[in-house]
């Protein structure tokens, strides 16, 4: 049978089940199943329907879905709901339905009424559509108000509404309410659903940054109970991947100190500085720069803490390198210039001496004082050779060395120097352990080490000698006190005691200079210094090992040659002499006399000046002086000794050259030329004058150097 032969009481039954499968299959989305439910509710009406919902607050009622017939009528009406919330506590109609949770039934309108109930708009929008008859009805979920369904019929034949009406329309309220319900509840399981994966997300995130970071990262409860440690924390304090948390206590890697902190970080929130952390294996106190801070609820109640630290070691070992380093370069200028004024001098005696001392006739008793003079003034160049070597400005002569037979020849000669309390041994490596450095200065670091050494036993003991080859890969030399591009083969030459040993403080220190821990009048503070610059100059460096009570290791770690090294046999070779003709620049004038003296004694003509300027005055005019050599000091007052040389270089080709210098290396020494000018070092005996000046003689002239093409 078609639907339009069904009798009224059919059609009816056939809209209620239709209205309420609706319900049931509406979308969980609340503004689209109000409106659903008022556009199915208006076919059992006639006419239109409103529904208002509880605020989240329930503090008011929210228009939310209004239909009616006509389109226009419709719009005008949801424009004006839209911006009228009822206060639950109010006196409009659709509050006093929510708050007494029962129905209101209007067969016949008083529009006058109607603007009191509802409002004057509202009337005045109702009258003009012409509203006859209203219901209004609560919706409740399990017994609490949800919001206010309210009928309306237009038109002034519409029928009023009855009793019978609202109980059809009750029931299918209580549909609409669980229908609502079940959204409003789907809608809160969505929301909660979606703050917690939210938060999931929020938590991988904060994993993957904690354990990608560098730092330490823990949490602990305000009990002292660790929560977490991040992989980094973990490898940083030794605790081994297996180790359960709960296990752990702050009490366990933090200092006393660090654990005071947890008060300051309950009382302001937070605290920033430096911090120590305790290795769980070895104890030993590792530096850090901290950030704690306290952790609080969603409600902002204290539940724990967390802290940042940073591992600091290696920074502040840079940082004390680079202080030992700008103390060694201010103390080894100071150094230089010492040492230039005082080679000088010694140049002076030295030269003197040396002319005296070859003088024919002499008598044996003169010679044996000469001798003794020269002894002592050789004495002080050594000692003004290890000042430049520790500012790491000594004109170098390095030549391939053993170590191993260095350390044979050293340890035979300290035996006395040492005393009988202290026994020498040797643990030498049978691989071959050459380097190309000065020897001299080279010995110098190895008495130094060994006195140091001896003063470390002062009830006596051991010190041995020991050698080794390594290899050091990239930035792996740095862990031992290296420059951080060191790398390569290296020759360790180690000095080993059995003393008092030392504290991380002291090794922090013992480098620099006059720092000493003897008593005064005992020590002057420079014999590791004085090492450490010497070893710096010929590529090396010195790794320190040493405990209280444990003694001490000092490795001097020099780069490996494979080199053979040189005969030590040497014949006697004749003081070399000549007939050419040197000019002579010295600014000293008793040095410029000596050197003089020296040249004419072995068969040189000589003009000597006391400046550069001079030097150019004099060549400038007519009867300018002879120049086969050209002998300048390398520091003059009026310019540099090698820019002297390049000028003249290039003016006159095949013009030989020679520099001296007391002060060690100089800068700048090839300025102008193409290779490195010969370099003589003050102050030197007639001897190895007359062997530099007849070596510069015979080689290459210098040339200039070639100048860029612009």
């Amino acid at each position: 049978m078609a639907a339009q032969e069904l009798d009224p009481a059919d059609h009816r039954l056939q809209q209620l089940s239709q209205t309420m499968r609706a319900f049931a299959e509406a979308t969980a989305d609340l503004r689209t199943l109000a409106n659903t439910i008022c556009a199915h509710l208006t076919m059992h009406v006639s006419g239109g329907a409103a529904l208002a919902l509880l605020s989240d607050d329930a503090k008011s009622l929210l228009p939310t879905a209004i239909h009616l017939p006509d389109a226009e009528a419709r719009e005008r009406a949801s424009a004006l709901l839209g911006s009228q919330p009822a206060p639950l506590d109010g006196e409009r109609l659709i509050a006093r339905v929510a708050r007494s949770r029962t129905s209101a039934l209007y067969p016949r309108v008083d529009h006058a009424q109607l603007a009191r109930e509802v409002s004057p708009e509202f009337a005045e929008l109702a009258q003009r559509e012409g509203l006859s008859s209203l219901m209004s009805l609560p919706l409740l979920g399990h017994g609490q108000p949800l919001g206010v369904l309210t009928l309306l019929r237009l038109g002034s034949d519409a029928a009023p509404f009855t009793p019978g009406d609202q109980a059809v329309i009750q029931n299918l309220a209580e549909h609409a309410a669980l229908a609502l319900s079940n959204a409003r509840l789907l809608q809160s399981l969505q929301s909660e659903l979606g703050q917690r994966t939210r938060a999931e997300e929020q938590a991988r995130r904060f994993e993957a940054l904690t354990q990608h970071s560098a730092d330490f990262i823990a949490m602990a409860g305000l009990d002292g109970r660790i929560l977490f440690i991040n992989e980094a924390g973990r490898k940083l304090l030794g605790i081994s991947p297996d180790t359960e948390l709960a296990s752990l206590q702050l009490v366990d890697f933090h200092t006393d100190a660090g654990m005071k902190r947890a008060a300051v970080i309950r009382a302001t929130g937070r605290w920033q500085g430096d911090g120590q952390l305790r290795h769980a294996v070895t104890g030993e106190l590792i530096d850090t720069q901290v950030t704690s801070f306290l952790l609080r609820t969603p409600m902002g109640e204290p539940f724990g803490f967390a802290t940042v630290q940073r591992d600091v070691r290696e920074t502040r070992r840079m940082e004390s390198s680079l202080r030992l380093m700008q103390k060694l370069e201010a103390v080894g200028r100071l150094a230089s210039g010492f040492a230039h004024d005082f080679n000088n001098l010694l140049l002076v005696m030295q030269g003197t001496l040396s002319h005296l001392r070859a003088r024919p006739g002499a008598d044996r008793e003169l010679s044996e004082g000469l001798d003794q003079v020269l002894g002592a003034v050789q004495s002080a160049s050594v000692l003004t050779r290890s000042l430049l070597a520790f500012g790491r400005r000594s004109v170098m002569e390095p030549v391939v060395l053993d170590v191993g037979s260095l350390a044979e020849r050293v340890s035979g000669l300290l035996g006395r120097l040492l005393g009988d309390q202290v026994q020498t041994r040797l643990q030498l490596s049978s691989e071959p352990v050459r380097v190309f450095a000065d020897a001299a200065h080279l010995e110098q670091v190895l008495v130094n080490l060994m006195v140091n050494a001896r003063d470390a036993m002062p009830e006596g003991g051991t010190v041995t000698l020991s050698t080794a080859r390594r290899t050091f890969e990239d930035g792996e030399a740095a862990a031992h006190g290296a420059e951080p591009e060191v790398k390569g083969v290296f020759v360790g030459l180690a000095v080993t005691d059995t003393g008092v040993g030392m504290g991380a403080e002291l090794r922090e220190r013992i480098f620099e200079p006059f720092f000493t821990t003897k008593p005064q009048g005992k020590g002057t503070g420079m014999g590791l210094a004085i090492a450490y610059g010497i070893v710096k100059q010929q590529g090396g460096f010195i790794e320190v090992q040493s405990a209280p009570g444990r003694g001490s290791t000092f490795t001097v770690w020099l780069p490996a040659t494979d080199r053979p090294a040189p005969r030590t046999e040497r014949a006697e070779v004749a003081v070399p002499r000549g007939k050419e003709a040197i000019v002579v620049v010295e600014d000293r004038e008793s040095s410029r006399v000596v050197v003089t003296r020296l040249l004419l004694a072995l068969g040189y003509r000589v003009a000597a000046f006391g400046s550069a300027t001079e030097v150019r005055n004099a060549l400038a005019k007519p009867d300018a002086p002879e120049m086969d050599l050209l002998f300048a000091d390398v520091v003059l007052p009026d310019g540099n000794g090698a820019q002297l040389a390049a000028e003249l270089v290039a003016a006159r080709p095949g013009l030989k050259l020679l520099l001296s210098t007391g002060r060690g290396a100089e800068t700048e020494l090839n300025h102008g030329l193409a290779e490195a000018p010969r370099v003589l070092a003050k102050p030197y005996s007639i001897e190895v004058l007359a062997q530099a000046v007849r070596a510069a003689l015979d080689g290459p002239a210098p040339h200039p150097a070639t100048k860029p093409k612009s």
